[in-house]
């Protein structure tokens, strides 16, 4: 019944499968950017908290460096994605 309610009023039910890959590509890139938020958090807070240990603060840099460039790679790989995506989709 609503397939049919769908059909008169020229709205597509279902959608195919480069839409359905491009959210899920879409979702797993913004959970890769909350990862990123949290590491930089949490290397933020440990540099916050080191007093001075130089050994503390060495591993929250290199942790902060590690997710600026997880980062980055999270957006040039949401790029790539986006523009083939919207290839895919046309």
């Amino acid at each position: 019944m609503i397939d049919a309610t769908a059909k008169k009023a020229q709205y597509g039910t279902g959608t195919d499968i480069y839409s359905t890959i491009s959210i899920i590509v879409g979702v797993g890139l913004s959970l890769a950017g909350l990862v990123f938020l949290g590491i930089m958090l949490w290397a933020g807070l440990r540099w916050m908290t080191a007093r001075g240990n130089e050994e503390m603060i060495a591993k929250a840099k290199s942790a902060i460096f590690a997710a600026i460039i997880g980062f980055i790679l999270v957006v040039v790989s949401y790029g790539v994605s986006a523009f083939i995506f919207s290839r895919l989709i046309k």
